[in-house]
């Protein structure tokens, strides 16, 4: 595969199976794009499992990290994902746009 042929997400995590796709410093992690697309994959059939379908919404509020990372991936595959950050203090979720909901 070149990255001409690249077309979605999932060919992007095929693309460099061995090389390290995240690090989390702080707690010494090093993940591939083999095993973050095994994670994603995982994450993203249990979305599905749970009725998440293309369209679909998926709020995801999760500290920055790889869980958030893994989740994003997912929910994008799954559906349409609308990470949340915790830490912004501005607007509550029941403040959001009903048609977010």
């Amino acid at each position: 595969m070149t990255l001409k042929s690249v077309d979605t997400l999932l060919d992007v995590l095929h693309f460099a199976d061995s090389h390290t796709a995240v690090i989390v410093p702080e707690l010494g992690i090093r993940v591939s794009y083999d095993s973050l697309r095994q994670q994603v994959l995982a994450m993203a059939d249990a979305l599905a499992a749970a009725g998440i379908r293309r369209g679909d919404r998926v709020a995801i509020v999760l500290p920055n990290g790889l869980p958030a990372i893994v989740s994003f991936l997912a929910a994008s595959i799954a559906g349409t994902a609308a990470p949340l950050n915790p830490a912004y203090h501005g607007r509550s979720p029941s403040d959001l746009p009903s048609d977010w909901r």
